[in-house]
């Protein structure tokens, strides 16, 4: 096989293993949506507002359970079974650890905001911290062998029956600790999952060279990603500090639900991206091309998603969660703006791994994080969640620039003003559907009607310019209908 023809074929591979990715996640979406509705008719907005502040440590824990090993396994073509075992057990001591200094911050926790309820959750969830660890590197074996259609199933299964589990709990009284449980239920499933399906030995005293070999790889990418998350909950831990729980719970689920397009977008496909791209890591143009064809791919579905936010906020706020959370009305819509720019951002990772430039992403992310942080105390600062809600949105808008321009600059080498250039029908139909949007609101007294009539409207004028501007012809080639 020459390397066109392989080319081809992996390209072939990142459609049809996006695809099942695709399938599970949505349908865990959908299963993540009946749960969101039940159980905001049982618990309160306080109960979401405490369980939010330790979540964004429970979240950060998992993020650097494994210190970047798993992406740097996937990374790494010559790794030996042995040198994967040795990282495996190194990680496996980390969640160790981790869950040991997850016990000791709930106190310090429960201390700085004066809630000892943070003490118990604690245990809870520092028993999932050790989980996640626990997963990183079989779930990383399992991508870069790509054994996709096992990880989609693994994913829709635990799911499901984890969200069983925490409805049942709540439905018995559980309160705040059902949102903890749901956590470990869903990192303790995925632990004895892959102990079944992962064949990895422990060893008690694994060689260090492996990590040794991976080392500078990790250390950046865990590093970004830290940098990254914090980015994104540094206002779930202001307004917990400095505002009202029930505020932080109003805002907490607007941010919440804003953020499923952006993360299931975008989520379906780039976790393919980085198993079968990493084997073209010295060709950057096969990279680049394929990167950007996905780019317009979901940069014209985040034009449709962040137009029907807006649109459709209050219908869509009432529909998930009840009447009693018609204060996150607002702050949805606000964020709803930014979905766009935060959908094109989010793909960045997976490339920046597969060219094995990880630094190059941490060097970003110490400048875009200064300025999104600057943005959210100025927010906070202002006393409320709406101006929270508008300072987020116009930071998320500067930071899609500003990585752009860092990646393809300094990353692939490129020109920015060409790159650029591939979204300007885009921004044009992202202006129409949004102007339309203000100009004809409507109102139905059922939200429900409401929402689907809204739906119908925006996709019919969505399409109309598709046509207008001809990118109808370049979605049907992105998804293998058509050629451009």
């Amino acid at each position: 096989m020459n390397e066109k023809q392989r080319q081809q074929r992996d390209a072939e591979i990142i459609k049809k293993a996006a695809f099942i990715h695709a399938a599970s996640k949505y349908l865990t979406v959908i299963l993540q949506l009946i749960y969101t509705v039940i159980l905001s008719r049982i618990l309160t907005p306080e109960d979401y507002g405490t369980v939010a502040v330790i979540n964004v440590f429970i979240v950060f824990f998992q993020l650097i359970g494994d210190m970047g090993f798993g992406a740097a396994v996937i990374q790494e073509q010559e790794l030996t079974d042995e040198d994967v075992n040795s990282i495996y057990s190194f990680v496996v001591y980390l969640g160790m650890a981790l869950m040991i200094v997850f016990l000791l911050l709930s106190r310090v926790i429960a201390a700085v905001y004066d809630d000892d309820i943070y003490i118990s959750l604690g245990m809870i969830l520092a028993a999932a911290s050790g989980f996640y660890s626990f997963n990183a590197i079989p779930s990383a074996v399992m991508l870069k062998n790509r054994r996709f259609i096992a990880i989609a199933v693994r994913t829709v299964a635990v799911s499901a029956a984890a969200f069983t589990c925490t409805i049942f709990f709540a439905l018995r009284g559980a309160g705040v600790y059902a949102l903890a449980l749901n956590t470990l239920f869903g990192a303790a499933g995925l632990f004895f999952w892959n102990e079944v399906s992962v064949k990895l030995r422990f060893l008690l005293r694994p060689a260090i060279g492996p990590v040794k070999k991976i080392f500078s790889y990790s250390l950046y990418e865990t590093a970004a990603q830290t940098l990254n998350y914090f980015n994104r909950n540094l206002d779930n831990l202001l307004i917990g500090r400095f505002m009202y729980k029930n505020q932080l719970g109003y805002y907490s689920k607007a941010y919440a639900l804003q953020q499923m397009p952006v993360n299931y977008l975008p989520g379906a496909i780039t976790p393919v991206l980085h198993p079968v791209l990493s084997q073209h890591q010295d060709d950057k143009e096969f990279i680049f091309s394929n990167y950007i064809k996905l780019l317009k791919f979901l940069s014209l579905l985040g034009c449709f998603a962040s137009a029907y936010c807006w649109f459709a906020g209050k219908e869509i706020i009432l529909i998930a969660f009840g009447k009693q959370w018609g204060e996150s009305v607002r702050p949805f819509r606000i964020l709803s703006l930014s979905l766009w720019p935060q959908i094109l951002t989010n793909t960045t990772a997976p490339i920046y791994q597969s060219i094995g430039n990880t630094k190059l992403m941490f060097q970003n992310l110490i400048f875009t994080a200064v300025m999104i942080s600057l943005f959210i105390i100025g927010g906070v600062m202002s006393g409320s969640i709406y101006m929270v809600s508008i300072c987020v949105s116009i930071a998320y808008v500067l930071n899609f620039f500003v990585t752009f321009f860092v990646m393809t600059r300094f990353g692939f080498h490129m020109g920015y003003v060409e790159f650029m250039k591939n979204f300007k029908e885009d921004i044009l139909i992202y202006i129409v559907l949004f102007m339309f949007s203000v100009l004809f609101p409507v109102s139905f007294e059922n939200v429900i009607i409401g929402a689907f009539v809204k739906l119908a409207m925006l996709l019919l004028l969505f399409f109309v310019m598709l046509v207008i501007t001809k990118q109808l012809k370049w979605l049907m080639a992105v998804i293998g209908k058509g050629e451009r």
